[in-house]
């Protein structure tokens, strides 16, 4: 008796959840009528497939395996499927995307609106995640297209950079060093989310140096994150170090501890716009201080891509993006009624 893609299907769901019940769940069918099509799978391959274990089912080493040809089978069913939808124009289809938190909060919202309304019928899947489960996802034909600040470690993903992002300090407004040294408090978007936002002129208009910025105290990313690397070795190269007093989980987290005041940040652009142009966080201006780093579009080595992806990155180039440096003069240019409005 032949595999069934029934029985594949089973198999991976329960694979990837761990347990019989929850595979279920997630097909929507009964927990006896998995159990079933794990049976005949495993008396057709005459192998095991999974130890049974008191908080659930474990993959054997042929489960593994198995496990493996499963997600490719079911990756190029999809692919299949979804060549046959651009045939008909993107009147349907799928398009799974995974990108990292910044990337995924911060730069997608915007083009993912403007694939959404230009392609209503396409259903369009965006997962949050690190960069290593990221690559996984890829490799395993989860999903088309990858958004990373990482660049990959594996030679089957081909990396293109399709923006490059400044990272900047920030601090409360209450603060010392934001009352002297703050840039514009807002400028033109930076992000692939939004357009122009108004700006309010500081009062001062002095940079801080980055030894005197070094000796605050900082709120920074958890060890491993991409931001903290790069800004450890930014300030390495100028024989500078911070002192961290707090270290969070996200960037949201850290923009709220600098509201509060426990100490200023060094943050994505994008990610603090919308405070910036509300007046809750401050941009400081720092001498010598021009940071940015390359955001990566991920794909799958050989893979053709999808019309649904073509489209996708299409998308993400219809916004001119600015990205002049929070240096020593003011931000976006003159300050606003006193000269011509930055170009687009």
């Amino acid at each position: 008796m032949p595999v069934s893609f029934s029985q594949l299907a089973a198999f991976r769901a329960v694979a990837d959840a761990g347990g019989v019940g929850r595979g279920a769940e997630k097909l929507l069918v009964s927990q006896p009528a998995v159990s079933k099509h794990i049976r005949q799978l495993e008396r057709t391959l005459g192998v095991a497939l999974f130890d049974r274990t008191p908080k659930g089912v474990r993959p054997t080493h042929a489960g593994e395996l198995l496990a493996d040809y499963a997600r490719r089978i079911f990756a190029l069913a999809d692919e299949a499927e979804q060549a046959v939808a651009d045939l008909r124009g993107l009147r349907r289809g799928k398009l799974a995307i995974a990108a990292s938190p910044t990337l995924g909060v911060y730069f997608l919202p915007g083009p993912l609106v403007r694939f959404r309304r230009d392609f209503p019928d396409v259903t369009v899947a965006v997962e949050v995640e690190n960069s290593t489960v990221l690559q996984r996802r890829l490799l395993d034909g989860d999903v088309e297209l990858g958004f990373s600040e990482v660049q990959p470690q594996r030679r089957e993903i081909d990396a293109h950079v399709f923006l490059h992002d400044q990272l900047i300090a920030v601090a409360s407004p209450r603060h010392p060093l934001a009352k002297k040294h703050v840039a514009w408090a807002s400028r033109p978007s930076t992000s692939l989310t939004a357009g122009a936002r108004a700006r309010r002129p500081s009062h001062e208009c002095r940079s801080i140096a980055l030894a005197d910025l070094a000796r605050q105290p900082f709120v920074v990313r958890e060890t491993g994150s991409t931001t903290k690397s790069m800004v450890e070795r930014a300030l390495a190269d100028r024989g500078l170090a911070i002192t961290p007093v707090m270290s969070l989980g996200s960037t949201e987290a850290i923009k709220q501890a600098v509201r509060a005041g426990l100490g200023l940040a060094v943050v994505s652009r994008a990610a603090v716009e919308d405070q910036l142009a509300a007046g809750t966080l401050a941009a400081l201006r720092v001498r010598d201080w021009d940071v940015r780093r390359a955001l990566t579009l991920l794909r799958l080595r050989g893979r053709v891509p999808t019309a649904a992806a073509h489209r996708f990155e299409e998308a993400l180039g219809d916004e001119p993006l600015g990205d002049e440096p929070l240096g020593d003069e003011p931000l976006g240019g003159e300050p606003p009624g006193t000269g011509p409005s930055p170009a687009r």
